[in-house]
C-alpha cells in the first residue's frame, strides 16, 4: 500500500471515530477510557507491528475527542436552559466582520459557554449597531429547540424581551492587524471612490472582506455557484503564494529554502483575511509542500491534504459538522486527486478544463445533502468566472502594490481589476436569473452522497486506463 493511501486511509479512520461519538451522546463520560484506548493500541500495535494499528488508533482518538466535546458542550448547554427558566444568560462578544444590520435589527456569529451561536438582537430607534471589531456584553436567551445540537446548525441567541440587554464595552480593536487590514482596504479602492461596489467586490475577493457586499450581489453569487469566490481558500492562497515566490526569486532566495522564506508571509496574509478556514487549510498545505525541500524530499498533494486535514479535525473535533470546512476539503482532495490523474498526459487544456468540473461534482453531494440544492449553473459559470477570477486577483494585488510606490499607478490597477469583478457580477446575475442555474431537491442521503463519489471516481479512473492504453498503442 503506498504511503498516500496510508494516510488517506488515516484521515477517513479519524473522522469515523468524530461521527460515531457525536452519534452516541449517551457515552460521552467514557471518553477517558477511549483515550485510554488509543494509548493502549498505540503500544500494543507498535510493539507487535500491527499493520492497522495507526487507523484503529485514529478512529479511537476521533472517537474520544468527540465524546469529550459532547460531554463539554452538554454540560454548558444545561446550565444555560436552566438560566432560560429565570433568568437571562451573559456573555461577551468580539464582533466579527459577519455582522448584519438592517431595520432595528442586527445579527451575527458568536459563542456561549463554547456553543456556537447565531446572536440576534432588536436596536432602540437611532442607536447604534455593533460594528466589526467592537466588544460587547449582552444578556439574552438561548432558544430551546432539541435539533441542531451537533448537526451543524447554530443555536440562537435572542437579545431582545424581558431581561435582554446589551451593552458596549470596548470600541473596535485598533490592532495592528486590523490596522493593516484597514489601510490595504483603502489601498485597493483607489482609484474607485465614485464605483463602491466594484470596490467592494475586490476587496471581498482580496481580503475576504464580505460584510460590504450588498444582498442582491451576494444571492446573485449564491444562485451562480460562483460564492466561492469571495471565500479565502486555495485559488487566493495559490496566487498571493506565486507573487510572493516571484518576489523571494527576484531576491535570489535559494529554491530549497524559498519555501521556509514563504511560511511567514503566507500565515500573515491568511492572518489578514481572517483566518477562515478555507484559508487556514489551504496556508497548511502550502507549508507542508514547501517544507518538503527542505528535507529532500518532493512535495506530494495527498500527503499535504492528508496533514492538513488530521490537524483540523484534531483541533477541533466539531468540525466534523462544519459545511464551509467539508466543502473546501472535499473540493481540495478531488483537485489533487485530478492533478494525479492528469499527469501522465501533460495537456494544459485538458488539466484547465477538468478543474473546474472536477471542483463542482466533488461539490454537489454536500450542497444536495445539506441545503437540498443542486447548482448546475456553477458548472457553466465556472468555466469562464474562474480565470476571470485570476485576472482581478492578480490585478488587485498589483494594484495594492504599486499603491506604496503611486497612486496613479495602482488606480489604473485598481480598474482593471473593477472591470474583472465587475464582468463576474454580471455574469453571475445573469447565470442567476435562469432557471435551469438552481435545482431544489429533496436533501441526499448518505449512502446518495458515497454513490456519486464512487461513480464519479470509477468513471474517471476508467477514462484514465482506455486513455493509457489508447496512447500506448499509438
Amino acid at each position: 500500500m503506498s504511503t498516500e493511501l496510508k494516510w488517506i486511509f488515516a484521515c477517513a479512520a479519524l473522522v469515523a471515530g468524530e461521527t460515531l461519538g457525536f452519534a452516541t451522546p449517551a457515552a460521552a463520560g467514557a471518553w477517558p477510557l477511549a483515550a485510554a484506548l488509543v494509548a493502549l493500541v498505540a503500544l500494543m500495535g507498535y510493539g507487535y507491528e500491527w499493520r492497522p494499528w495507526p487507523w484503529v488508533a485514529a478512529f479511537a482518538a476521533g472517537f474520544a475527542l468527540a465524546l469529550a466535546a459532547v460531554e463539554s458542550r452538554m454540560e454548558s448547554l444545561d446550565a444555560l436552559l436552566e438560566l432560560n427558566g429565570g433568568a437571562p444568560s451573559e456573555a461577551v462578544f468580539v464582533i466579527g466582520d459577519d455582522v448584519r444590520a438592517e431595520n432595528l435589527r442586527c445579527s451575527f456569529n458568536g459563542r456561549v459557554r463554547g456553543i456556537p451561536v447565531r446572536v440576534y438582537m432588536t436596536l432602540a430607534e437611532g442607536a447604534q449597531a455593533p460594528r466589526a471589531g467592537e466588544t460587547w456584553e449582552m444578556k439574552g436567551w438561548l432558544d430551546r429547540r432539541s435539533d441542531g445540537l451537533f448537526g451543524g446548525r447554530r443555536r440562537a441567541f435572542w437579545v431582545r424581551g424581558r431581561g435582554s440587554a446589551a451593552r458596549r464595552l470596548a470600541a473596535a480593536d485598533r490592532s495592528a492587524l486590523r490596522r493593516v487590514r484597514a489601510d490595504l482596504a483603502r489601498r485597493a479602492g483607489l482609484g474607485l471612490e465614485r464605483d463602491g461596489e466594484a470596490a467592494d467586490l475586490i476587496r471581498a475577493m482580496l481580503l475576504g472582506a464580505r460584510g460590504r457586499l450588498d444582498r442582491d450581489t451576494r444571492e446573485a453569487f449564491v444562485g451562480a455557484g460562483t460564492v466561492h469566490l469571495f471565500a479565502i481558500s486555495g485559488l487566493h492562497v495559490l496566487l498571493v503564494a506565486k507573487l510572493f515566490m516571484l518576489a523571494l526569486t527576484l531576491a535570489r532566495v535559494p529554491i530549497r529554502w524559498s519555501g521556509v522564506a514563504l511560511m511567514p508571509l503566507l500565515w500573515g496574509y491568511v492572518a489578514l483575511t481572517g483566518s477562515g478556514p478555507s484559508a487556514v487549510r489551504a496556508a497548511t498545505m502550502a507549508s507542508v509542500a514547501g517544507l518538503a525541500p527542505v528535507f529532500w524530499r518532493r512535495p506530494n498533494g495527498f500527503t499535504a491534504w492528508s496533514v492538513a486535514f488530521l490537524a483540523t479535525y484534531l483541533r477541533d473535533p466539531e468540525m466534523v459538522y462544519d459545511v464551509g470546512c467539508s466543502f473546501s476539503f472535499a473540493v481540495m482532495f478531488a483537485l489533487v486527486a485530478w492533478g494525479w490523474w492528469s499527469a501522465p498526459f501533460k495537456s494544459g487544456r485538458l488539466m484547465k478544463a477538468g478543474v473546474t468540473l472536477v471542483a463542482w461534482a466533488a461539490g454537489v453531494p454536500i450542497a444536495a445533502h445539506v441545503f437540498g440544492r443542486i447548482t448546475p449553473g456553477g458548472l457553466v459559470a465556472n468555466f469562464v468566472a474562474v480565470p476571470v477570477a485570476v485576472v482581478a486577483v492578480f490585478a488587485g494585488a498589483l494594484g495594492i502594490l504599486a499603491s506604496f510606490l503611486s497612486d496613479f499607478a495602482a488606480a489604473h490597477f485598481n480598474n482593471f481589476a473593477a472591470l474583472a469583478t465587475g464582468f463576474l457580477a454580471d455574469l453571475s446575475r445573469l447565470v442567476a436569473s435562469r432557471s435551469w442555474s438552481s435545482r431544489d431537491v429533496e436533501p441526499w442521503s448518505l449512502g446518495v452522497c458515497v454513490a456519486w463519489y464512487a461513480a464519479f471516481a470509477a468513471a474517471l479512473l476508467t477514462l484514465r486506463i482506455w486513455l493509457l492504453r489508447r496512447r500506448r498503442r499509438l
